[in-house]
C-alpha cells in the first residue's frame, strides 16, 4: 500500500473517496498493531534468538521505534484530517494540501522494510512447486517495476509543482494537442512518466526530456542510480539464465548417454521405457526437493563441537523420543539422549519409488519417518501390494538395537 498506492495519491491519480479512506484506516490500524507487536518480536544476535521482552523493547527503542512511532502518528493525523474534511464538507486549502503531500512522502520510508517481506516471499516460493531459477529473475523484475513506479510518480509530481517555468508536462501537452483535441488525462501523464523512468534504466530513449534546472538535476540523479542498479539487474538475470541452461544441458547430456547405453546393450523396449520414465520422474522430484540436511549446509562446519551437539539435539530430540525404549532411557540419563542425537542420528531423503532397503541385506539402522510414507513389501519376491505402510511419526527395523538382523522384505518410498 505505502509503495504502490501512496505515490499515486501523492500526484492525485487516486481520489480520496470512501473506499480509499477505509483502506487507509485499515492500513493505519495495521501499522499501529505492528508497532505494538515489535515490542514482543524476538531477534537474532550472536547466533541465538533473543526472546526476553526487556531486551527486545530496548533494542526496538534504539532502532526503528522513533521512525515507526512518527509515521503512525502522522497516519492518524491524516485519517483525522480527511475524516473532518469529509464530514464537514470543508474544501482543502493550499496549506493543507502541501501538508498532505509531505505526510504521504514520509510514508515511503517504510519501503526500507521491504527486505523482510522479500525474505518471507522467498521462503514461501521455495516451498511451492516453482522453479528456483525463476525466483531471482522475478524478484528483480518486480523490484525494478516498483522502483520505476515510485520514480515516475516523483517525476510527475516535479512537473506538477513547477508552474512558473516550463516543465516536461508542457512539452507532453503540446505534442498531445498536435495530434488530438482535448486535454491529456492524468493517467496519460503517469504512463508517460513511467515510460520515461523505464528508459533511464535501459538503453531505450523517448521524446520526453528535462525542461528546467530542477528536472535536469532529477534526471542526473536518476541516471546515476540506474547505472549501478541496472548493471546488477543484468548480472543477476544473466547468472540465473546461465545456471538454468547449464542444468538443462547436463540433464540432456545424461539422457542421451542413458539412451545410448540402453541401445548398445539391447535392453528390451518395455524395460527401457520403464527405466527412462522412472529416471525422468526421479529427476523432477530431485529438482523439487526442498528439505536440507546438515551435510548440505557447509557453514555448519564452522561451528564448535559444543554448539553442534546442541544443534543436533534440537534437530533429532522430538523424533527419537517417539520410540518407547529411547524415551524411557532418556528419563534416567539426559546425556545419553544427547549422545545418541550427536553420534547415532543422521538424515536421509528418498524420492518416490526409491528403495530404502531390499530383501536379504544386513540391517544396520533404526529408521524414523519424519515426513511422507514408506511401503513395506514382505518376502523376496516382488509384490504389487504392500504388506504395510509406515507413516510420518512411526519407526521400523528396531530389531537392530538388540540383535543382528537381515531385512525380510523391501521398503520403498511413496
Amino acid at each position: 500500500y505505502d509503495v504502490v498506492l501512496s505515490p499515486l495519491t501523492l500526484v492525485n491519480l487516486i481520489e480520496s473517496g470512501n473506499v480509499m479512506r477505509l483502506l487507509g484506516l485499515v492500513v493505519t490500524c495495521w501499522w499501529t498493531l505492528d508497532l505494538l507487536a515489535n515490542f514482543c518480536r524476538g531477534y537474532e544476535e550472536g547466533g541465538a534468538v533473543e526472546m526476553r521482552l526487556q531486551r527486545i523493547a530496548c533494542r526496538y527503542l534504539r532502532t526503528w521505534f522513533a521512525v515507526d512511532c512518527t509515521l503512525v502518528v502522522l497516519d492518524w493525523i491524516m485519517v483525522v484530517l480527511e475524516s473532518l474534511t469529509s464530514f464537514w464538507s470543508v474544501a482543502r486549502t493550499a496549506r493543507l494540501a502541501r501538508v498532505s503531500v509531505i505526510f504521504r512522502m514520509l510514508r515511503l520510508i517504510r519501503a526500507f522494510k521491504l527486505h523482510k517481506l522479500t525474505g518471507n516471499v522467498r521462503s514461501t516460493v521455495r516451498e511451492a512447486d516453482t522453479p528456483t531459477a525463476l525466483l531471482p529473475v522475478l524478484s528483480w523484475i518486480v523490484g525494478i517495476l516498483v522502483l520505476n513506479h515510485v520514480i515516475a510518480c516523483f517525476w510527475l509530481l516535479l512537473g506538477q509543482i513547477i508552474t512558473d517555468i516550463p516543465s516536461w508536462l508542457d512539452q507532453v501537452k503540446f505534442d498531445y494537442n498536435a495530434f488530438s483535441k482535448g486535454e491529456p488525462s492524468d493517467w496519460y501523464y503517469y504512463a508517460t512518466a513511467l515510460h520515461w523512468a523505464l528508459t533511464q534504466f535501459t538503453p531505450a530513449s523517448m521524446e520526453v526530456v528535462p525542461a528546467n534546472t530542477y528536472e535536469r538535476f532529477f534526471t542526473i540523479c536518476t541516471m546515476f542510480f540506474a547505472l549501478v542498479l541496472f548493471s546488477s539487474f543484468l548480472a543477476s538475470i544473466t547468472n540465473a539464465v546461465a545456471d538454468f541452461r547449464r542444468k538443462t544441458a547436463e540433464f540432456t547430456k545424461a539422457r542421451d548417454a542413458l539412451d545410448r547405453f540402453l541401445q548398445e546393450n539391447r535392453i528390451p523396449l518395455d524395460l527401457g521405457s520403464r527405466v527412462q520414465t522412472v529416471v525422468s520422474e526421479q529427476y523432477k522430484q530431485m529438482t523439487r526437493a526442498r528439505r536440507l540436511h546438515e551435510a548440505d549446509v557447509w557453514l555448519l562446519k564452522l561451528l564448535p563441537r559444543s554448539i553442534i551437539e546442541q544443534l543436533r539435539g534440537e534437530v533429532y530430540r522430538e523424533t527419537i523420543i517417539t520410540h518407547p525404549f529411547i524415551e524411557v532411557m532418556s528419563m534416567y540419563d539426559e546425556s545419553i539422549l544427547i549422545k545418541l542425537c550427536d553420534r547415532a542420528m543422521s538424515q536421509h531423503s528418498l524420492m518416490p519409488g526409491q528403495d530404502l532397503f531390499i530383501y536379504g541385506k544386513e540391517a544396520h539402522h533404526l529408521y524414523f519417518v519424519v515426513t511422507g510414507k514408506l511401503s513395506y513389501f514382505e518376502g523376496s519376491v516382488a509384490s504389487l501390494h504392500a504388506s504395510a505402510e509406515v507413516c510420518s511419526g512411526e519407526w521400523m527395523c528396531q530389531q537392530v538395537l538388540f540383535m543382528k538382523w537381515e531385512h525380510c522384505g523391501r521398503t520403498t518410498a511413496l
